[in-house]
């Protein structure tokens, strides 16, 4: 029964999507123009504002081993950015996080949009909210824009790598080189295997983004997550990116050799909190052609080269206690069914009516 078990996971986890977006990590609760402050190194970090802030007995010149201090240099490589952000990432306390629970996400994205024959661009930047339950023993819920119905996510199916609840996050190791172990082995790196497919580091790295999305990761395993990330091949630093409401910040990114995408991570270039995602094409796109109404083929103008198709922003992250409820489909209207009689009227019915007869007959 175990092997049984195990086999319909295994089919159901290559089953899963891959999702081609990575999602926000958690390195603390990430909300618009706040000021976050950890130690990292023995040095005060403060971000949001720009200000500075010192820690007793250390210097606010500058710092040891990783740390940086408050103006001091940027990093000059990905690896030295994640360190940084996994350090600021494992300092923030989230306190005791019961079952019933939820993780609340609010961001703002725009999504690439083309017409017929033209060029991808960003189309309108909307808002979306969603609650996710911490144990994942049940479905949780979501909104896609200001004003809309609140509609229910799938409940999660037990086995999936990618599942983002606290509970899962929770189990994953904490170890940088244990949980790089884990993601390739987790990916779907076997898509590799096929002609133009992505390669094994592209699917490692994307599943990093796929944990993270719209959740609440533990800050150990956030850390380990991090720290993994700068140890896959082709990851690199972007010195200079603005998410979905326009903040600047700092990115580490990985080019999608499928796509020509490089997706990016984007982080406060001071506090090192994570502000949102983009995605900016390296090579340019081919348009490809049309048909005529007259049967002649025509070219279409591909996308150019640093054109960002896709950019996010988290607003808000946090734990609460209660989510609303879906609201049921609109456009679907109930099925009025008519009650079946009950068997002992219908015989009622029929009595009555045979013994109408028989009392005519007799008259």
């Amino acid at each position: 029964m175990n092997e049984i078990q195990q086999d319909d996971t295994a089919r159901a986890a290559r089953r899963a999507p891959r999702r081609t977006w990575l999602r926000p990590a958690f390195a603390g609760p990430a909300l618009a123009g706040a000021l976050a402050l950890a130690v990292v190194g023995g040095v005060a970090l403060a971000g949001g504002d720009g200000g500075t802030a010192g820690t007793p007995g250390a210097s606010d010149t500058g710092g040891t081993g990783t740390g940086v201090a408050v103006g001091g240099p940027a990093p000059k490589t990905a690896a030295q950015l994640l360190d940084r952000v996994a350090t600021v990432a494992s300092k923030e306390d989230i306190g005791e996080i019961r079952d019933e629970q939820y993780a609340y996400i609010k961001t703002k994205a725009a999504w690439g949009e083309s017409e017929m024959c033209e060029p991808m661009k960003l189309g309108p930047v909307k808002e979306r909210e969603a609650w996710v339950p911490v144990a994942g023993d049940r479905a949780g819920v979501f909104r896609t824009d200001a004003g809309a119905p609140v509609e229910a996510m799938e409940k999660p199916l037990p086995g999936i790598a990618s599942n983002t609840y606290y509970r899962h996050l929770e189990s994953l190791p904490t170890d940088p080189a244990k949980m790089l172990d884990w993601l390739h082995k987790a990916s779907e790196g076997g898509n590799s295997l096929k002609p133009g497919g992505k390669s094994v580091d592209q699917n490692t790295f994307a599943l990093v983004g796929d944990l993270v999305r719209e959740s609440l990761v533990p800050p150990k395993v956030a850390a380990a997550l991090y720290r993994a990330a700068a140890k896959i091949p082709g990851v690199e630093l972007v010195p200079q990116a603005k998410d979905a409401i326009g903040r600047d910040g700092i990115a580490v990114g990985r080019v999608d050799e499928e796509s020509g995408t490089r997706e990016e991570l984007i982080f406060d270039k001071k506090s090192y909190a994570y502000l949102g995602e983009r995605g900016v094409l390296t090579k340019d796109g081919d348009g490809g052609s049309v048909t005529l109404p007259d049967g002649t083929e025509k070219q279409c103008a591909g996308t150019p080269k640093g054109t960002v198709i896709a950019n996010t922003a988290v607003l808000d992250r946090k734990v609460v206690d209660t989510a609303p409820k879906a609201e049921p489909r609109t456009g679907k209207e109930a099925v009025k069914v008519k009650p079946e009689e009950d068997p002992k009227e219908q015989v009622t019915k029929e009595d009555s009516a045979q013994a109408a007869k028989e009392q005519a007959a007799r008259d």
